[in-house]
């Protein structure tokens, strides 16, 4: 039988991993859209796709590595990994929360 905290790691991996596939059918549907040659469509997201075509791999790329301790600490299964994820999302944005978190997701016992 799985502990409780096992369940709360995977649940982020699946929430980070829906995020991302999200934001790539948005991409996808996006250029579909613009390849079958709705005019109106094309006009009306034509900003915003380009906006995308930029910032979208760059911001799926930032939220991966802003959750690299979480996903070590997932896979190393650390005994803290609820208190790593909750210190990755919450001081996460801080370089020092960040480096904090990485080192403990590093240097924790394993389960």
């Amino acid at each position: 039988m799985k502990k409780p905290i096992e369940r709360v790691d995977w649940v982020v991996v699946w929430v980070f991993v829906a995020t991302v596939v999200g934001g790539l059918l948005l991409f996808e549907d996006t250029r579909s859209a613009l390849s079958n040659g709705l005019t109106k469509v094309a006009e009306a997201v034509a900003p915003v796709a380009g906006s995308l075509t930029c910032c979208l791999p760059v911001a799926l790329f930032l939220a991966g590595f802003y959750f690299v301790p979480t996903i070590i600490a997932t896979k190393r299964n650390a005994i803290n990994v609820a208190w790593i994820v909750v210190l990755n999302l919450l001081l996460g944005w801080t370089v020092l929360g960040w480096i904090a978190a990485l080192v403990w997701a590093c240097t924790d016992e394993n389960s």
